[in-house]
């Protein structure tokens, strides 16, 4: 497999996959002018990111491609790739289509257990390919975890000082949970995460809901 074709697999695996073509069109042209670059992929603040780091880069025509990515995504649906738009009504955002907006309502209802707690160590499954972790910058956090019943997965928010969170992460989907003591470790489809805990409400038993977490219908 090429350093095309591994970044590729990275990149996918961070966001969803209607942005997938947009992927595609940009990232062989930031590989050309940046082979030996360190690539960054995800998706924040409802758009997509790519980014890539390194010494002697044409950086006037990769920030155009950046950009041109990052603007595509806002109109284009990440579930499905139909047109869609910047969604920031609600207390996330994200760049989706009527359709999947209604979907997305719902998938995205948060239920108890909720946890503070800090990030200690988080990193991606897959390995290869150059890109910088962008899931390393929130280790050493302290915020608030919960779940994401319908769609089996986990948002972190890390606080600094005031009420408002300094920014958020969104999990894949979940394939492992286990709690041990103040130990927290989730596996999802991408990545691998351990959490100190700090706080546990409620302080009820969680296994069964783990089990189903951890449920693949």
């Amino acid at each position: 497999m090429n350093e095309l074709n591994k970044l590729l697999q990275e990149a996918k695996s961070s966001v969803g996959q209607g942005w997938w073509p947009i992927i595609e069109k940009y990232l062989q042209q930031m590989v050309e002018l940046a082979p030996e670059g360190e690539f960054f992929f995800k998706e924040k603040y409802g758009t997509l990111r790519m980014r890539v780091y390194g010494k002697a880069l044409d950086h006037e025509k990769l920030t155009a491609l950046e950009m041109a990515a990052e603007h595509e995504s806002a109109t284009v649906c990440e579930k499905c790739g139909d047109p869609g738009r910047l969604r920031d009504d609600r207390d996330w955002i994200k760049t989706l289509c009527d359709s999947c907006l209604a979907k997305e309502t719902e998938m995205n209802i948060i239920i108890e257990p909720n946890f503070w707690v800090k990030l200690k160590t988080a990193s991606a499954r897959k390995t290869g390919g150059a890109y910088s972790d962008w899931r390393a910058a929130f280790v050493g956090k302290e915020g608030c975890l919960s779940f994401r019943y319908y769609s089996k997965t986990f948002q972190f928010e890390y606080y600094l000082d005031g009420e408002e969170p300094e920014d958020q992460m969104i999990s894949g989907r979940i394939e492992h949970v286990e709690e041990n003591g103040d130990e927290l470790n989730i596996r999802t489809n991408n990545s691998k995460y351990a959490f100190k805990i700090i706080k546990k409400t409620p302080n009820e038993d969680t296994t069964a809901y783990y089990a189903y977490l951890m449920n693949k219908e």
